[in-house]
């Protein structure tokens, strides 16, 4: 997560405006962007931004602990903890809401109905408009609990006109990287996985989170006027959007390799050097998830090998399933309604998996 106090960062202000927005509509919605496009930096900034007109509380879903998703028990449990958890923390430290979670949790066989009615006691405590944020959902999707979880606070949002703003959760917030709306879970044991989303009242919205060569220019501005270098932002600006296309992580990275391995070469020379580091870089999180999604995903692998080696043209057509999720990884966009690679980076990054492939495959 990016921390202005500590980062140089793109201005991001309008773009969260959006989300400002949603919440003052009381809309919940979903942030589902790839890995490393700006979900947590966005969560955090409507926590530090929000808290105080509503009373923001942030949670995460990610676990290592499989038996927090077995029953209807240890979900509550699970549930319950997150919000203990939330109340110690320095920023919303309230001894009274972290007791009400204390109590909450001693319940001895709580089916939904409890969970539900639960929420709206702690809501009418609380008298003031709850908003949130659940981060890393990604792990849950296929779990029958969660769905059932989705489909209360659906309920309950339903239900808010008639038994008024404080029955439930102003505002609810999912992110990940999967698709909520698009889940499929088992619902028993028997069955095949089938699309079962209750999210069907998240709000959709149009917006961008790629950094423009403007936006990047605030980040290098602020960078410029500490340090001094005379470099021309603007150029260097719309010469990392050349080769990152604006993903947050890509530009942020470049640099990163300029300002600590490059000896600040602030010239195209230098950007074109930091792409080539960042391509070499085998620990680059970003980069291994590509081989991990390509392995893992025939039909993804597929459809990029025929774009990146066969320059296959494909319509950009995200009612396709392999379109959808190789736009859902940010692996490719929109080129005049074709698909084509998302930047210059990945489209190096691919040529070399593929590359690789043919090289394991042929001398074995």
């Amino acid at each position: 997560t990016c921390d202005s106090k500590r980062h140089y960062m793109v201005d991001t202000t309008n773009k969260m405006k959006v989300f400002e927005r949603l919440i003052n509509n009381g809309n919940y919605f979903t942030i589902n962007r790839a890995r490393q496009f700006g979900k947590s930096t966005s969560l955090k900034w409507i926590y530090n931004h929000l808290n105080g007109e509503y009373l923001v509380v942030s949670l995460s879903f990610e676990t290592t602990d499989k038996t927090n998703w077995i029953d209807n028990k240890s979900f509550y449990d699970f549930f319950c903890q997150n919000m203990i958890t939330a109340f110690k923390s320095a920023k919303i430290k309230n001894e009274e809401y972290e007791q009400f979670w204390k109590d909450a949790k001693q319940a001895e066989k709580p089916d939904f109905k409890y969970f539900s009615d639960v929420i709206t006691e702690f809501c009418e405590k609380v008298q003031k408009k709850v908003v949130i944020l659940i981060d890393e959902v990604d792990q849950s999707l296929d779990n029958e609990l969660f769905v059932r979880f989705l489909a209360m606070l659906r309920n309950k949002y339903i239900d808010r006109d008639q038994f008024g703003d404080y029955s439930t959760f102003w505002s609810v917030i999912l992110a990940g990287v999967y698709a909520i709306k698009s889940m499929k879970v088992k619902i028993r044991p028997e069955e095949e996985h089938k699309f079962n989303s209750p999210w069907n009242v998240a709000a959709d919205y149009k917006l961008d989170m790629t950094f423009n060569p403007q936006e990047i220019s605030t980040m290098l501005t602020d960078y410029e006027n500490d340090y001094h270098f005379g470099f021309d932002i603007k150029e260097i600006s719309e010469e990392i959007y050349k080769y990152t296309s604006g993903y947050p992580v890509l530009v942020s990275r470049v640099c990163k390799e300029i300002d600590e391995r490059l000896n600040k070469d602030w010239t195209k020379d230098g950007v074109q050097n930091a792409v080539k580091r960042i391509l070499k870089d085998k620990d680059f999180t970003l980069l291994d998830d590509i081989s991990k999604n390509l392995h893992r995903h025939k039909e993804l692998h597929n459809l990029m090998y025929a774009i990146s080696v066969n320059t296959v043209q494909f319509s950009y057509s995200p009612i396709d399933p392999v379109i959808k999720m190789a736009i859902m990884f940010s692996y490719i966009k929109d080129d005049n309604n074709f698909v084509t690679v998302h930047n210059l980076i990945f489209d190096e990054a691919f040529h070399s998996f593929f590359i690789e492939e043919y090289n394991r495959k042929h001398n074995h």
